[in-house]
């Protein structure tokens, strides 16, 4: 065959001989079936049902990507909560910090989107004073929260959950005020 696949280079292996030899044993295999690839097959000929029969295959792969790809963010996303509850569990400063670090990350993301949905609902003297407002709120909570930073080992761990519960307050506030309007 002429074909690069590898079901085509498998095939060509064992088409030259009727056994097979097993590379720990020295017993021999009768080959029963012949490994056929689907180009081959006469049903498959016609060019029409040859597409329907790629674009099946297309899709059937697709779908094994997809699911893979879910079954590996799940697993990952555990083994990340696992990794976060164990590092407060024993006490692992590095861990606790990056743990942390990725919750502020978080709830600055939803600050940001509660923010957004705020201004987008406000007249042109509302999203002013809100800007300022908020411009206030963040020189006031980087003041609150450098006090937190003790010079200990914990100093960037308070700092970090300082900024993350400020944060989280500040959404929590943007949410309410945008439900309000």
């Amino acid at each position: 065959m002429d074909c690069n696949c590898l079901r085509c280079k498998a095939s060509s292996l064992f088409a030259h001989s009727g056994e097979l030899e097993a590379p720990k044993t020295n017993r021999s295999f009768k080959r029963t079936t012949s490994v056929r690839h689907p180009l081959t097959y006469p049903s498959l000929q016609s060019s029409s049902l040859l597409l329907i029969w790629r674009n099946q295959m297309i899709k059937s792969a697709g779908s094994a990507t997809l699911l893979t790809a879910l079954f590996i963010l799940s697993a990952a996303h555990a083994a990340g909560q696992d990794y976060c509850k164990e590092a407060f569990a024993i006490g692992n400063m590095p861990g606790m910090t990056e743990c942390s670090s990725m919750e502020l990350e978080a709830q600055d993301k939803r600050l940001n989107a509660e923010y957004k949905a705020v201004m987008a609902k406000l007249d042109a003297k509302q999203k002013k004073e809100l800007r300022s407002v908020q411009r206030k709120w963040i020189k006031d909570r980087d003041a609150d929260c450098k006090l937190e930073e003790d010079g200990g080992q914990a100093a960037e761990l308070n700092h970090v959950s300082c900024l993350k519960e400020w944060t989280k307050k500040r959404a929590d506030e943007l949410a309410a005020m945008k439900s309000g309007l």
